[in-house]
């Protein structure tokens, strides 16, 4: 595993919404964090029976990481009628998300904790940077099968995910 993941500069970790965290996603999420490869994590297969994400996010703050920047929410999971809401873009700013944010970043939080103006921009500039870092790891949702959320991640991984000429002290 740790050879093949030598070549990535990022990765999205797929979870089953109703396996849950399995032995494998703690082997390649072990591996991911030993090389420091900023990864995106999907909660798939939402829309089947049994798909439970809350339990699936507290079995990934409890068995890989509680630095999640969670991007969406969904309702009636387990259904064919998911439905996810997003819960961090310009037109909703999330106070979960923006504390989230601020414990990964001394400047935000100082200005948070100063109850002073946080822009959008600014707070997302801050998450990419730690995102770029590993301090944080974004969470999203779907169903890959459906296409439900995959426009969603898609977009994630072009705006969170380092490119070649990203420098992090910028």
């Amino acid at each position: 595993v740790e050879r093949v993941l030598r070549v990535l500069d990022c990765a999205v970790l797929v979870i089953s919404a109703v396996e849950g965290v399995q032995a494998h996603t703690e082997a390649l999420w072990g591996a991911l964090q030993s090389m420091k490869i900023p990864t995106i994590l999907f909660i798939n297969k939402i829309d089947r029976i049994g798909a439970d994400v809350e339990l699936v996010t507290e079995e990934i703050k409890k068995d890989l990481t509680d630095q999640l920047a969670i991007f969406q929410e969904t309702e009636h999971e387990g259904s064919n009628d998911a439905n996810i809401n997003t819960i961090w873009n310009e037109e909703n700013v999330n106070e979960k998300m923006v504390e989230t944010i601020a414990n990964a970043n001394e400047t935000i939080l100082e200005k948070y904790l100063e109850e002073e103006s946080l822009s959008f921009i600014e707070l997302d500039k801050a998450l990419v940077k730690a995102v770029h870092q590993c301090d944080l790891y974004p969470v999203l949702m779907g169903s890959a099968k459906n296409t439900v959320g995959v426009e969603e991640l898609l977009d994630a991984v072009v705006h969170y995910f380092p490119d070649s000429d990203f420098d992090v002290n910028k």
